[in-house]
């Protein structure tokens, strides 16, 4: 039966490397509510995967579960991946006794001896469940931002606010987790007197689901999604937002269609809210010939049909928490052109594993795509994006990295008492 169903109702501040774990644990998430659809629930999953490989079991809480336009696979993960599955209905940031008991009951039931909070605004559960539980707890922090066009350009950077940053410096728990060196450097400067608690795990993919496409592979996703065999695809994966700079990868896409000989068409996978995904279409399909250049193809819970079928993955973004999206084109051969946001020091060595375009340069973008035009370069960057996804952003070095830190936790016995 689905878990939709039967679900009831002293560190440094540098980056963690993957060392052996002490043991087996039996881990927690804990998070106020889960959709399916999300990058959230994506990095859940890849990392209870990584868990379960090193022998862990896994259990999941959390207040709700939204699977609105999921597959039956994606939402399924829940079921493979999680020994148990709990909803507390209502559950929030700020926690109540009924709950707490009802969590505790839980931990105590399934012998849970680390938690993983996940979202700042879950930091306080975190702190109450480290002390009176007496077990590790780590709090991964997922950066989102969402605004306007008008409010959105120049920007380069998210940043905490007041009340939060009281919030994670009072009620530390024992290591913060964050997912890019931009990030790192961000909480760091932002919360002082927790900063040598912010650790750094990169985001990591499936290696075994995201590979480089066989000729044959690729040649079937280039005839299901209807792109001709000449086309040069640009792929974008994600939520329609001005934020993620379609605006400039629009602008990039027709100077580059200008100066090549070849038909380029850039591929949007995601969608946005009503009004802001209008505007979008709005600014692509400024004349007839736009259509030739861009389709928006909606949200897609499988993109990797598309991966196979692309040759460069844009991702122009002001401000970016980390962009996992990049890292699963980077393991199929797509290399990527970027900004440097959140995830990029860690993602591109510029010139090897990918392009970086300086923030606001649609005419740096145009060049990156035409620069990958040209196939004996493209080769050379895809097989070092292809090669550093491989090292560095496995599943099994995040799940190694991760207990690691539950191994340094605070120095508590755990205690289920």
């Amino acid at each position: 039966m689905s878990s939709l169903a039967n679900a009831r109702g002293p560190a440094g501040a540098g980056p963690v490397f993957a060392a052996p774990a002490k043991s087996a644990r039996h881990v927690m998430f804990l998070m106020c509510k889960t959709d399916c659809n999300d990058g959230i629930f994506s990095y859940c999953m890849t990392l209870a995967a990584g868990l379960k490989e090193q022998g862990c079991k896994v259990y999941f809480v959390t207040s709700r579960i939204s699977a609105a336009g999921a597959d039956a696979e994606r939402v399924g993960q829940l079921d493979r991946l999680c020994d148990e599955v709990l909803c507390v209905p209502g559950l929030g940031s700020r926690p109540k006794l009924s709950h707490w008991r009802e969590i505790r009951a839980f931990m105590r039931r399934n012998a849970v001896d680390s938690v993983n909070v996940h979202g700042l605004g879950m930091i306080l559960w975190g702190r109450l469940l480290s002390l009176f539980a007496r077990v590790p707890v780590l709090a991964t922090y997922h950066p989102s931002f969402h605004a306007g066009k008008a409010d959105i350009v120049g920007r380069t950077r998210a940043s905490l606010s007041l009340p939060a940053r009281a919030i994670v410096s009072a009620f530390a728990v024992d290591s913060i987790v964050v997912l890019s060196e931009e990030t790192r450097q961000q909480v760091m400067a932002e919360c002082p007197p927790v900063a040598r608690r912010v650790r750094k795990v990169v985001g990591a993919i499936d290696e075994g689901r995201f590979r480089p496409p066989t000729p044959e592979q690729r040649r079937a996703a280039r005839e299901q999604l209807d792109i001709a065999e000449d086309e040069f695809i640009c792929l974008q994966v994600g939520r329609l937002s001005w934020n993620k700079g379609i605006d400039l990868v629009v602008q990039a896409t027709r100077m580059a269609s200008a100066r090549l000989d070849r038909p380029v068409r850039t591929i949007f996978v995601g969608s946005g809210g009503g009004e802001e995904e209008r505007e979008i279409r709005d600014y692509a399909f400024q004349s007839e010939a736009d259509h030739a250049l861009f389709r928006f193809d909606g949200f897609k819970t499988d993109v990797l049909s598309y991966y196979r079928a692309s040759d460069a993955f844009i991702l122009p973004s002001r401000v970016e928490g980390y962009g996992l999206v990049v890292v699963e084109g980077m393991a199929t051969g797509l290399v990527p052109i970027r900004t440097p946001g959140g995830g990029a020091a860690d993602q591109i060595e510029d010139g090897e594993t990918g392009l970086l375009v300086d923030f606001e340069d649609t005419e740096g973008l145009a060049d990156a795509i035409i620069r990958l035009s040209d196939e004996t370069e493209r080769e050379r960057l895809s097989q070092g994006a292809m090669r550093k996804a491989r090292r560095e952003f496995t599943k099994q070095a995040q799940a190694r990295s991760i207990l690691s830190l539950f191994d340094e936790g605070s120095g508590k016995a755990p205690s289920l008492a």
